[in-house]
C-alpha cells in the first residue's frame, strides 16, 4: 500500500506542477491582454474581480480544496465563453477563478500566479478603487 500511496503522491504533485505552470502563463497573458482593453472596461473588469474574490473569500470556509479548485477551473472556463461578448465580466470571473485555483495549488508556480492575483487585488484596492 505504501508504493501506491507514494506513486499517487507523485502523480498529484505533477499535476499541481502541471496546472501551476498553466495558471502562471496564463495570468501573465491575460495582464497583457487587459492592458490593451479600453479604461472603461479595465476598470469594470478590476472592481468585478474585487467583488467575486470578496464574496468567495466569505463562503471559502464552507468548500473542501478540491471543491474550490473546480469552482475555480469553472470560473475560468465560463469567463473564455464570455470574451467575445462581455469582456469586462469575462476577465473578472477568469481572474477570481484564477486566484481561487492558484490558491488551493501547492506547486511554486502556482503559488507565483496566485502571489501576482494577490498584489493585483491589492493594486486595485489602493490606487483604483
Amino acid at each position: 500500500m505504501v508504493f501506491f500511496s507514494a506513486i499517487f503522491d507523485v502523480a498529484k504533485e505533477a499535476n499541481d506542477e502541471a496546472h501551476g505552470a498553466r495558471l502562471l502563463q496564463e495570468v501573465h497573458s491575460s495582464f497583457s491582454c487587459m492592458e490593451n482593453l479600453d479604461g472603461k472596461v479595465q476598470y469594470v473588469a478590476m472592481t468585478g474581480y474585487l467583488q467575486i474574490q470578496e464574496r468567495f473569500i466569505a463562503q471559502m470556509p464552507n468548500w473542501s480544496q478540491e471543491g474550490r479548485i473546480e469552482l475555480g477551473r469553472t470560473m475560468q472556463r465560463q469567463a473564455r465563453e464570455a470574451f467575445d461578448s462581455d469582456m469586462a465580466s469575462g476577465y473578472a470571473k477568469w481572474l477570481a477563478g484564477a486566484w481561487l485555483a492558484s490558491k488551493e495549488r501547492n506547486s511554486l508556480k502556482a503559488q507565483q500566479a496566485h502571489g501576482l492575483l494577490e498584489g493585483f487585488a491589492d493594486y486595485i484596492r489602493k490606487d483604483v478603487g
